[in-house]
């Protein structure tokens, strides 16, 4: 449809499916995240995601969520049976590397088992997937630059430049994300790998 690949797995290829064939869950759907979005958004209150996590839920462009694919996909929701709010009504906010992504609340720190002894704020980094926190940890990060993991997958990512033409064309070899800061990634994986 976007002739771009969006992975079954993505997000908003499983929200349109529930749109299209479980209309009222979609009409009462206020948020979407991954898990690690939940879990930040139980620390600090706030709807974040990291850039890399972001792009699993929807195609990313320029940093952002990409504003043309979004606006090809409302279409399709509003195609569907269901009064469902927006697709950007019901992202994250996309937060890239040195941003924080919200504040440990009080409840936050409650379900850490610590005690805020001051009011001083506490910065929570944004919520990330383990591709991009693993190129994040190894210094990974120019263009040109390709990491290689080998665990139940096998994942080997490449860094584009930030003016490289990104998420055109469809493959089924290869997937789209971000790395921490936004830069785009391209990976190609095997789902079995060492096991």
């Amino acid at each position: 449809v976007f002739q771009v690949k969006v992975a079954k797995r993505a997000t908003c290829s499983r929200f349109l499916w529930t749109a299209r064939h479980q209309p009222t869950k979609a009409q009462q759907t206020r948020h979407v995240t991954t898990p690690a979005g939940f879990v930040a958004q139980q620390l600090t209150g706030a709807y974040t995601l990291g850039s890399g996590d972001a792009a699993g839920m929807f195609p990313v462009h320029n940093r952002d969520y990409d504003a043309n694919l979004l606006s090809q996909y409302n279409q399709l929701l509003t195609q569907c049976n269901a009064q469902v709010r927006p697709m950007e009504e019901l992202l994250p906010q996309l937060c890239r590397a040195g941003q924080d992504a919200g504040f440990l609340s009080p409840r936050g720190a409650q379900l850490l088992g610590l005690e805020l002894l001051d009011q001083t704020p506490i910065p929570v980094a944004p919520a990330e997937g383990d591709q991009v926190a693993a190129l994040a940890g190894s210094l990974i990060g120019q263009p040109g630059t390709i990491s290689c993991s080998f665990g139940t997958s096998v994942c080997a990512n490449v860094v584009a430049a930030d003016n490289a033409a990104t998420f055109e064309g469809v493959s089924p070899a290869v997937d789209h994300f971000t790395a921490a800061d936004g830069k785009p990634i391209h990976m190609v994986w095997l789902r079995n790998g060492t096991t």
